[in-house]
């Protein structure tokens, strides 16, 4: 701040001196000998350095910030003691009767008896096994075998019917016994049903894998085409 002071009060003079030298010459009156021209002097204005910027102060440092502890909080409150409990007093104890021994009578030894010899138990019976029993079978001797002849007196009559028959096949799978069930009402068809299937061999039936001897009822249907 102080040169900028000094700065500006020589400028301001400079200026002062030569305004009063340009009013000196100027003046009404004056007579200026003849004389060669001099030469005009020009006075250039020096170009002055900026001013400097203001100096600012630097802030003063802010005071340090104490950093705050919580007090520690207060300590708990100590558990009270628990009373004792009351001391009860003993009951007296009263004396027992002693019982006074009685004389004991020696009586004759009893001989022991002699220990019974144990009963094994009887085995557990078997499991019984499921048994699975598989009848003749009626529709291979249906494919295998012949079917029985028509009777020509009765396709002759138009005569038709259903004979069921009562079959015995032995183990072997041969008709032992064929007997009529039930007839159709015509005597040569329920004979010609009889004396077909006699001949017949059928696939015995089966108890639990072995072939056996078996009943079974066997359908004969004679019925003319239309």
């Amino acid at each position: 701040m102080v040169r900028a002071s000094a700065w500006g009060y020589a400028f301001g003079v400079a200026l002062a001196w030569h305004g009063g030298v340009f009013w000196w010459l100027m003046r009404p009156g004056l007579s200026m000998p003849d004389s060669p021209p001099r030469p005009v002097v020009q006075f250039e204005m020096a170009t002055l350095p900026p001013p400097p910027p203001p100096f600012v102060e630097p802030p003063e440092p802010s005071p340090p910030v104490e950093e705050v502890v919580p007090p520690p909080p207060p300590p708990l409150p100590a558990e009270m003691p628990k009373p004792d409990p009351p001391v009860r007093k003993a009951k007296p104890v009263k004396p027992r009767k002693v019982p006074v021994a009685q004389p004991v009578t020696e009586r004759p030894a009893e001989p022991l008896a002699a220990p019974t010899p144990a009963v094994a138990a009887p085995p557990a019976p078997p499991a019984p096994v499921e048994e699975v029993y598989h009848p003749p079978d009626v529709r291979a001797a249906y494919a295998s075998n012949p079917k029985p002849a028509y009777p020509p007196a009765a396709r002759r009559m138009g005569q038709q019917g259903v004979v069921l028959l009562t079959v015995e096949v032995a183990a072997s799978g041969e008709v032992a016994r064929v007997e009529v069930k039930s007839g159709s009402g015509v005597d040569s068809l329920d004979r010609a049903a009889r004396a077909a299937v006699e001949k017949w061999r059928f696939v015995p039936a089966r108890r639990n894998g072995q072939p056996v001897a078996a009943t079974v009822t066997v359908p004969i249907r004679f019925q003319l085409d239309a």
